[in-house]
């Protein structure tokens, strides 16, 4: 790790090499943690136990333009889960809906099935507003399609966030994408 300076009114106070320091009086408000070439802010905490202070280092706050930028991301990779949790999924090459209507409509009949409720063969309408034969197995492999769709978009948004999180310009916000339309 880097070496840091503890700098107050152009004059060392402390220098370490470590993520924390154990001091007995709070660094002064206006000092700064110097990293060549990066300044570090600091935040003292106090020890009631033995009077001391922790103080923990962290990078200077991220600009106003970067900050939009992760702002924007995380409403599109919002909007894209959203759109893409519920706009349909396939099982068997057949595209089903998976609005919130839906979702019920599946998970109802997967419940009854599984309480032991005779589900007869029924039409099933698709999400093109075709129709296809659905039986009570093929509605428990349906139901089982959606729970895996609903948990690989949610899997992807979360995975999306958190490069969001480790991005430090706005060319890396930018960059981050789903990874494909069939997610």
């Amino acid at each position: 790790m880097a070496e840091h300076v503890l700098m107050h009114g152009g004059v060392e106070i402390k220098a370490i090499s470590g993520p924390s320091l154990q001091l007995r009086e709070p660094p002064p408000e206006d000092a700064v943690w110097v990293e060549v070439p990066n300044i570090l802010t600091h935040t003292a905490q106090l020890n009631p136990e033995d009077g001391t202070y922790s103080v923990i280092l962290r990078p200077p706050k991220i600009g106003r333009e970067l900050s939009i930028a992760i702002t924007g991301k995380r409403a599109e990779i919002n909007q894209l889960r959203d759109q893409k949790q519920y706009g349909g999924f396939t099982w068997d090459g057949s595209l089903f809906d998976s609005d919130e209507k839906s979702q019920g409509i599946i998970q109802g009949a997967v419940l009854a099935i599984t309480a032991g409720i005779p589900f007869p063969d029924r039409m099933w309408t698709l999400a093109d507003n075709t129709e296809r034969l659905v039986t009570a197995a093929d509605m428990l492999q349906i139901g089982g399609a959606l729970l895996t769709h609903m948990g690989t978009v949610h899997d992807t948004a979360v995975a999306l966030k958190g490069q969001l999180s480790e991005a430090i310009t706005v060319e890396e916000v930018n960059s981050i994408q789903w990874p494909n339309a069939e997610d």
